[in-house]
């Protein structure tokens, strides 16, 4: 096969966006250098597959041989694609991989197609069904939302691999009412523009239009597909509303950790929002207390029960004093652990002068 094409918007499908997610941009180059692998071998014959060493392979992706076996295994997982049919096929023996792909059979290039047909001819003497020669063949295919597109025809990278070579004659139109309904294209800023408003008043990191793109478009594209109640801006401004509802997800936390865009428009992280998991004292609720994570998590929650104890113990001093009433002003001073976010400086610091008045606040 002497080429195939590669539409501009490959990347936005949702297997090669999990792909990306998976194994980073080495993911998506492996499977198209899997792809151009397979269409050099490709013929008049039937065969599209191709077998080299684990080692060769890996040195054509310049990772390593378990880098490249993962990314395979990955693209050969029917688990890992919506219509359980993956991309490649795959066969070892010993140190040796066979990789094939059967919907390229679907998509050879109008010249080998023709050869297979006159494979007695002279291969630069064959004339194409254009009447072109393959160096003037020209791309006037509609670019549509889809991962993998060759000549003649357009297949989402998940869809079912065909068993026979396409008929001599092009199929039929396919009928209005069976046609597969596409989602109208993704309003990005208007989307980004929704969460600055919502979201970016209450200190969430705000975002630049002009720096809106990559893995982060690439996501909130595919969440604008994968539903059809998501194309429209009213539910994305409902579920900024949502985030906004939670404070953890808002920095309320034991990190000042917050919640942005990019984060919330990953697969997992926006089912477990819509799922409640971060709803408002939803961890109180459960009884549960934060986990220290490092060193300093460790010594901000010590610091945090020391300064209780140290303000209870002062408080129970002064009800003494004033026989048994409290003091009025003992709230004021124990809301300032209650107040998020509070260091563990400034913990320690109200621990001092409650125990210790005489002794210096730690200068900042």
């Amino acid at each position: 096969m002497r080429w195939m094409k590669h539409l501009a918007t490959a990347s936005d499908d949702e297997a090669m966006a999990a792909l990306i997610d998976e194994f980073g941009p080495a993911g998506y180059g492996v499977f198209w250098i899997i792809l151009e692998k397979i269409a050099l071998q490709m013929d008049e014959t039937d065969r599209c597959e191709t077998r080299y060493s684990i080692k060769k392979w890996s040195s054509f992706a310049q990772i390593s041989s378990k880098k490249f076996q993962n990314i395979v295994e990955f693209l050969s997982n029917p688990e890992n694609f919506p219509s359980k049919n993956p991309i490649f096929s795959t066969k070892k023996d010993g140190n040796f991989l066979a990789i094939g792909c059967r919907k390229l059979l679907k998509y050879r290039d109008e010249y080998s197609r023709k050869k297979s047909q006159k494979s007695g001819q002279t291969p630069d003497k064959l004339r194409t069904l254009s009447g072109q020669t393959p160096e003037q063949e020209t791309d006037t295919e509609t670019e549509t939302d889809i991962t993998t597109s060759f000549p003649n025809g357009k297949e989402s990278a998940n869809a079912d691999l065909p068993t026979a070579p396409p008929p001599a004659h092009p199929p039929k139109p396919t009928r209005p009412d069976k046609a597969r309904t596409k989602a109208p294209p993704c309003p990005h800023l208007e989307i980004v523009a929704a969460y600055n408003e919502i979201l970016g008043g209450i200190g969430m990191p705000m975002v630049k239009p002009k720096l809106w793109k990559g893995t982060r478009r690439q996501h909130l594209a595919a969440r604008w597909r994968e539903d059809h109640e998501r194309q429209n801006i009213a539910w994305w401004r409902g579920y900024f509303e949502t985030v906004r509802g939670s404070p953890f997800l808002t920095g309320q936390n034991n990190r000042g950790w917050r919640a942005d865009i990019g984060w919330l428009v990953k697969p997992g992280n926006m089912a477990k929002v819509l799922e409640g998991a971060y709803r408002q004292n939803a961890v109180a609720m459960e009884g549960v207390m934060p986990q220290p994570r490092t060193m300093n998590d460790i010594r901000t929650l010590q610091l945090d029960a020391m300064a209780t104890y140290l303000l209870e113990e002062r408080e129970r001093e002064k009800e003494r004093e004033n026989g048994g009433q409290s003091d009025p002003s003992a709230g004021d001073e124990s809301r300032c652990l209650l107040d998020p976010p509070v260091s563990g400086d400034e913990v320690l610091a109200t621990a001092t002068e409650a125990h210790c008045p005489g002794v210096p606040r730690r200068p900042r």
